[in-house]
């Protein structure tokens, strides 16, 4: 019979030496938007996976590489939602995998709500709280190229 541990910690014996552990973090951050969500509304929808993807590379790789991932944008509630995944180089990406919704909603009639929800994960054990800021940070400069392209209808820089 097996005796529970109950530490809530990934089995390092059951890991094995070839995959080391990974961490995880949940991550949430918004931006206003200056402009209607009826202006922006489409833009976002127009934004094409090339598009997003070097915005992401801008944001969590400096430039370098990394994939980025759009799924179909689909409407909840009041909001648009587009999945995205990011897939960061290894050893290269401030941000090694992020899995989440990019999520677009009113917030009155003058401004809209950008935000983003997503599990970020690192292939490398480390330390969770040194990842969590990591990616937050990445994650608010993401939104804030998104948001300018969004206010301005222009291409993704980081300025």
């Amino acid at each position: 019979m097996l005796t529970p541990v109950k530490d809530f910690l990934p089995c390092r014996a059951r890991a094995g030496l070839r995959h080391p552990a990974t961490v995880s973090v949940f991550l949430y951050d918004f931006f206003p938007v200056e402009q209607p969500f009826e202006l922006v509304e489409p833009r976002l929808r127009e934004f094409g996976e090339e598009w997003l993807a070097e915005a992401a590379r801008l944001a969590f790789a400096d430039g370098g590489n990394g994939d980025l991932h759009r799924g179909e944008a689909r409407e909840r509630h009041d909001a648009l939602v587009v999945p995205v995944i990011w897939n960061g180089a290894p050893g290269r990406a401030r941000v090694g995998r992020l899995d989440g919704d990019l999520q677009l909603a009113p917030l009155n009639q003058r401004r809209s709500h950008l935000s983003l929800s997503a599990t970020c994960g690192s292939g490398i054990e480390e330390d969770r709280r040194r990842l969590q800021r990591a990616a937050e940070a990445r994650v608010r400069e993401f939104l804030s190229i998104v948001v300018r392209s969004l206010e301005t209808g222009m291409t993704a820089s980081r300025t």
